[in-house]
């Protein structure tokens, strides 16, 4: 039984075999569970979890479990987690649409409950999933609508394998290499769910730049940034905007699925 959450979120264990009597367990399991630590971060993840939605479990571990649902599916889920953790509910259950890891969104059927300590604390959260139960398989599902990205880059390799995976994953994209035409096409009256912009770039405004610009536009504009030259670029950026997303140069498709799917809900 577990004594404790640490600060950070990650579950504390009366002892060494008592965390591996826990692993143990669910690892033989064949129903598909993930389990999430009050900071809402994926602490263990099964092999049947894994198989189902094709990671690896280090991929998981420590992912923010809302950002691989689908944004249509963020209330319902903070619903049901906040009646589970309330109290209102001893477990709960809900249909979302969870990110594959080859970038498509599966409709899952899925139930809450919570573990506890021995004085009746909620430690850690336990997802359990299932498939469509007709199929056998997991459902891709469309989305509702295309989210219109604006995809600023000055690298055009760059743009065209960014814009590639995006309109895959069902995005409508609009591209532009500099910051001027960016901010020219959010003028002209774009209008755009998401500003996707590159941090260092030529032509006198840098990414920066561009949002502070943009903003004066579109003040609720969400904005995911990207940079090759992270070690500088997020002392900078978070000095100015200690919310900002930033995802770092090169990224998979997975990882920028999970970005944008992070930055439209706000998160």
């Amino acid at each position: 039984m577990r004594d404790s959450v640490g600060a950070s979120g990650v579950p504390e264990f009366e002892s060494a075999a008592a965390e591996q009597r826990i692993r143990a367990r669910f690892a033989e399991s064949s129903a598909a569970v993930m389990m999430i630590g009050l900071d809402g971060r994926c602490w263990l993840a099964n092999p049947a979890y894994c198989a189902l939605l094709g990671y690896d479990e280090a991929e998981l571990r420590g992912q923010d479990a809302l950002a691989l649902v689908h944004p249509s599916d963020h209330t319902s889920y903070r619903a049901q987690l906040g009646a589970l953790l309330g109290g209102q509910v001893e477990q709960a259950s809900l249909a979302v649409r969870c990110l594959a890891k080859h970038g498509d969104h599966m409709m899952l059927r899925c139930s809450l409950s919570l573990i506890r300590a021995a004085d009746g604390r909620a430690t850690q959260v336990v997802l359990v999933a299932s498939s469509d139960a007709n199929s056998g398989q997991p459902t891709p599902v469309a989305r509702p609508g295309p989210a219109r990205i604006l995809l600023v880059d000055d690298d055009s390799f760059i743009r065209r394998y960014a814009a590639e995976m995006l309109t895959q994953l069902g995005y409508e994209v609009t591209v532009t290499a500099t910051g001027p035409e960016a901010l020219a096409a959010i003028g002209q009256g774009g209008d755009f769910d998401l500003l996707f912009t590159d941090i260092v770039m030529p032509g006198g405004m840098n990414g920066r730049e561009l949002v502070a610009a943009a903003r004066q536009l579109r003040p609720t504009l969400p904005v995911l940034y990207t940079s090759g030259f992270m070690s500088s670029e997020i002392v900078r950026l978070t000095r100015h905007d200690p919310s900002a997303l930033l995802l770092e140069k090169p990224y998979r498709r997975v990882e920028l699925a999970q970005a944008v799917t992070r930055a439209l809900a706000g998160a």
